[in-house]
């Protein structure tokens, strides 16, 4: 916004009532002054006025009506008594000017809405992957930012072998089997579904082992897409056939 000085000679004036109808009600009461007065406030005013607030010079005012100051805002006030218009002297307050327009009804877009809580859900995701991750970082970054990659960067906490090693066990064949069905079906990782009751924290450390251990591979620059490698699919097949 902008603030506006503070000008003795200047108000502020928003008709209630269109020109037609002041005029009438001006007529009505039979009083020569009122209708003057009336008529000249009508001309010294732009017909903005009519749509909302507009400044009124006071001392132009004044010219016009032959009155005095203290008759002058009297009448003003007269006419707001009457609800034909409001206006507000330079003493009211602080005056401010919106630079932006402002809508008349605050639209609200739903699916803007959704659109971006999946937005902050996915970086939400992608942010524990990279924190879970026990594949090289380095890779990890520039496949999110859409970069191509071309190895292990070897410098690292997972290259150099700081971060904790991941231990598997037989308990973890179940979900490695599915991580391995889903990526086979050409499944992205936010459409994976399990049947075993496995924490998505252990689903991202057991797809990182297979990442890092040479069984899947992402595909292109996406960091929610994979391709099974030939080491998968040996795998693969080595497995038991499961019961239907």
């Amino acid at each position: 916004w902008h603030q506006h000085p503070v000008r003795s000679n200047q108000g502020l004036i928003h008709f209630l009532q269109p020109a037609n109808v002041v005029r009438a009600y001006a007529h009505q009461r039979s009083n020569e002054a009122l209708s003057h007065f009336v008529e000249q406030v009508l001309r010294t005013v732009h017909a903005d006025a009519f749509g909302g607030w507009w400044e009124i010079n006071l001392r132009l005012l004044q010219e016009r009506t032959k009155l005095s100051r203290q008759r002058l805002l009297r009448g003003l006030n007269f006419l707001m008594d009457q609800q034909l218009v409001e206006w507000r002297g330079p003493e009211d307050g602080i005056r401010l000017e919106l630079l932006q327009a402002r809508s008349q009804r605050l639209v609200i877009d739903d699916s803007a809405i959704r659109k971006a809580k999946r937005r902050a859900d996915t970086r939400i995701q992608s942010m524990r992957r990279y924190a879970r991750s026990v594949s090289c970082r380095r890779q990890f970054l520039l496949g999110y930012f859409g970069e191509k990659h071309a190895g292990s960067c070897g410098q690292c906490d997972i290259c150099l072998g700081r971060h904790a090693p991941v231990v598997m066990t037989t308990a973890d064949e179940p979900t490695m089997r599915e991580i391995l069905e889903n990526i086979d079906a050409g499944l992205p990782q936010a459409h994976w579904f399990f049947e075993s009751a496995t924490s998505p924290s252990r689903v991202e450390v057991l797809k990182s082992w297979l990442i890092q251990e040479g069984y899947v591979a992402a595909t292109g620059l996406s960091t929610d897409s994979f391709t099974l490698t030939e080491k998968a699919h040996v795998l693969m097949e080595q497995w038991e056939p499961r019961m239907k």
